[in-house]
């Protein structure tokens, strides 16, 4: 990252696009290319649209640049103009805007806590990706219940086929007598069948619950 040796005035400031299309006057190269890459990775991270939004992201990034340059200037004990700077009103000045910076980056969701959040589990990207999950999973349990649903029903029909197709000593013989279906549905069919969401509720579904 170049810099100037010597800064320019207030007058002559090398113009630099803010995020909303206003221009803000710079004194070096340096803090030139310093605002277009806070520029340029705010407006990729934050895509605002507001124009209140905008005018606060606009204000954000001319008080990190002032912070640039007087870190800068501290850091040498002198100005851009070779002046002996005064420290502790630097340091006063610095403190005042990080707080502001704070602030702002709080409110338009940049400051740790907020990234934080968003990418842990009360975002609504996670909540969207566990929200296709479930529905994921909810959707096999209910094609693991058709499967065994029709694996049922066939023989379910091959035992009235049977019975239909039998003389009465031959069901009784068999087991396919009017009772004996009536009791495989009752010990067979329905539990075989209730079993597909028995575990799906028990399993998948419970640890739904816990973490709700």
């Amino acid at each position: 990252m170049s810099t100037t040796t010597t800064a320019l005035s207030a007058d002559e400031g090398i113009p630099v696009g803010l995020p909303s299309g206003a221009p803000f006057l710079v004194m070096t190269e340096d803090e030139r290319d310093y605002v277009a890459e806070r520029v340029q990775r705010y407006t990729d991270q934050l895509h605002l649209e507001n124009v209140s939004d905008l005018a606060q992201l606009d204000l954000m990034i001319c008080l990190e640049m002032l912070c640039h340059r007087w870190t800068l200037w501290l850091s040498r004990q002198k100005d851009y103009w070779g002046e002996d700077v005064d420290e502790v009103a630097l340091r006063r000045s610095l403190n005042d805007y990080s707080g502001e910076i704070r602030q702002i980056k709080k409110g338009l969701g940049v400051d740790k806590v907020t990234r934080d959040r968003t990418k842990g589990s009360e975002s609504v990207s996670q909540y969207l990706d566990e929200l296709a999950r479930r529905a994921l999973s909810f959707g096999y349990m209910r094609e693991g219940m058709l499967d065994r649903g029709i694996e049922l029903s066939q023989q379910l029909i091959a035992l009235l086929t049977l019975h239909d197709n039998c003389t009465d000593v031959e069901r009784q013989e068999m087991h396919v007598t009017e009772s004996d279906i009536i009791d495989w549905l009752r010990t067979v069919f329905v539990p075989e069948f209730q079993e597909v969401d028995l575990h799906f509720r028990t399993h998948d579904q419970r640890m739904w619950i816990r973490q709700m």
